[in-house]
């Protein structure tokens, strides 16, 4: 039996050697088919050497050596790394081609592991086996499915649409029936040849990415806007809305519609070029709007309480008539702006987009008017041009009421705190009082100011009353000097019974009389100066 298992063994390995896996030339699969043979047999032939080597040793036999059986042994398992390794690959490629194309994306990270794995264990294949046409097959299998993967990673993104498969099936020159198609199947896509194709795609890919980032964009924009609302406020409790924080509304348009701008220059708008121009048509008008509406709405705030009531409403009849109406349609566009309140809605009314531009012509008309009436009044009184236009309209509208312009005295001379009226009629004023808190100067006039009439002509004659009631202080003051000059011990009275610029001056009076009379007794006594430094 010994004897015909060394021929048989022999035998063996000749076959192996002349039919076996290893033979060049061979294709893969027939490769594979004769290593899972020989692979066999060789199982068989281990199994006669176990038993033949065990009786060798029941009956303490020599041992025999079957070095072909070895060679065999040697030759099978270096051709098991390279083929069954050739297996592993076709087998989990022709698997993946038959996973429809919408579960691509979530088998990518295994795709690629695997495929990894598969070229880290090539990569360990020994170099005699370099000379096969299986391992050059295999190296191909490997390297193209691994080209592949991040072309099939790209075309899986949720940014690729109808439109980039349009591009890649033109590319290819092919027909792929994959939107919308739960029966597609990555073969298909396999067998399209998209490696050679590789550049194109990839920038179709790229584009594609570019076109979401856009397609985000104008979405964010378009939802920002379709939720902004205007803030409101309530304008001196009269129930009418003004608008409120438009300057941070403002900022916002400007911004959005830049980067709409921006995104209209760049090269992969082509798909959604109307959406960003509508959008930014939309955007632009609601600008204009809004930036009339603030116009508008300023010089209405500015004006409304000249015209709603005060003294200036009744000087300028015409126009206060004027703003009437003006009140009543803006009390009207913003009760329905704060019913609506979103802020491209709201710019978007026709009847308000028709509206503002005649507003805004009536109410400059008024402020004109109101600005010809304010030059009228500091012409009549110089001492207004030093007040601030909002001062002096709320200086004029409370006119007919003299005690209301005490709050005003500071703005309108350097050194009136306010003025002492008559306890019975408010329209008589006896003192004025000065600036200084506690202890300030009080002046009483020489003569009453009667506050009646225009505001500016009162003001005139108590500007007068005053330069006059100085003058006889001072003159008083001059007279004291004489008595003070005969009897310095009334100095101190006069000081004291006078305000204190008016002592002031009339110790200067004395001061240069003195010394007046020093220099031209010096004049005729030469030795004035000695006589006198004792």
């Amino acid at each position: 039996d010994i004897v015909t298992f060394k021929a048989d063994v022999q035998n063996f390995y000749t076959d192996f050697t002349e039919n076996g896996p290893l033979i060049k030339g061979l294709a893969p699969m027939e490769a594979v088919d004769r290593l899972s043979r020989f692979r066999e047999e060789t199982k068989i032939r281990e199994r006669k050497f176990d038993l033949y080597h065990g009786g060798e040793d029941l009956f303490a036999l020599p041992h025999q050596e079957y070095p072909g059986l070895d060679r065999v042994k040697k030759d099978i398992k270096l051709a098991s790394l390279l083929f069954d390794l050739y297996v592993d690959v076709i087998r989990s490629i022709n698997e993946w081609k038959l996973t429809p194309w919408e579960s691509v994306a979530a088998n990518m990270s295994e795709m690629t592991d695997a495929m990894d794995s598969y070229a880290g264990r090539f990569k360990k294949l020994p170099g005699k086996l370099r000379d096969y046409e299986s391992f050059t097959q295999l190296k191909k299998e490997i390297e193209d499915f691994q080209t592949i993967l991040p072309l099939l990673s790209e075309l899986s993104k949720d940014s690729i649409k109808s439109r980039h498969w349009d591009e890649v099936m033109e590319i290819c020159n092919t027909t792929l029936d994959v939107v919308g198609n739960p029966e597609f199947k990555l073969q298909s896509l396999l067998e399209a040849d998209l490696v050679s194709a590789s550049e194109e795609i990839e920038e179709v890919t790229d584009g594609a990415d570019k076109q979401l980032k856009i397609e985000h964009t104008l979405g964010e924009i378009k939802s920002q806007w379709k939720t902004k609302e205007f803030l409101f406020a309530e304008w001196k409790d009269r129930g009418v809305h003004i608008l409120k924080a438009t300057p941070l509304v403002v900022e916002e348009l400007e911004e959005a519609q830049m980067n709409l701008q921006t995104v209209l220059t760049m090269r992969h708008v082509a798909p959604f070029r109307n959406i960003a121009q509508e959008l930014l048509g939309s955007l632009s008008e609601t600008s204009d709007t809004l930036e009339s509406w603030v116009k508008v709405q300023m010089m209405w705030c500015a004006l409304e309480s000249v015209f709603t009531g005060g003294d200036i409403a009744k000087q300028l009849p015409k126009e206060a008539k004027k703003f009437t109406k003006v009140d009543k349609d803006w009390a009207k566009i913003m009760t329905k702006a704060s019913e609506c309140r979103n802020v491209v809605e709201c710019c978007a009314d026709e009847l308000l987009q028709n509206t503002l531009p005649t507003m805004y012509g009536e109410l400059e008309k008024c402020q004109k008017s109101l600005e010809g009436y304010l030059e009228q009044k500091q012409k009549a009184f110089p001492r207004f041009y030093f007040v601030s236009n909002a001062k002096l309209l709320t200086i004029l509208s409370q006119g007919s009421d003299p005690l209301a312009m005490n709050e005003y005295y500071e703005n309108v001379f350097d050194a009136i705190q306010y003025v002492e009226h008559d306890k019975k009629d408010k329209t008589i004023i006896h003192k004025i009082h000065g600036d200084g808190g506690v202890g300030h100067e009080v002046i009483p006039f020489i003569t009453p100011v009667k506050a009646v009439g225009n505001i500016e002509d009162w003001l005139t004659t108590l500007l007068e009353t005053t330069r006059l009631t100085l003058k006889d202080h001072a003159r008083t003051c001059s007279a004291g000097v004489l008595d003070v000059q005969n009897d310095l011990g009334k100095l101190r009275p006069l000081v004291d019974s006078n305000i204190a610029q008016f002592a002031l001056l009339a110790i200067q009076i004395m001061w240069t009389y003195e010394t007046q009379n020093a220099l031209e007794h010096c004049k005729i006594k030469k030795n004035a100066m000695k006589e006198n430094s004792v």
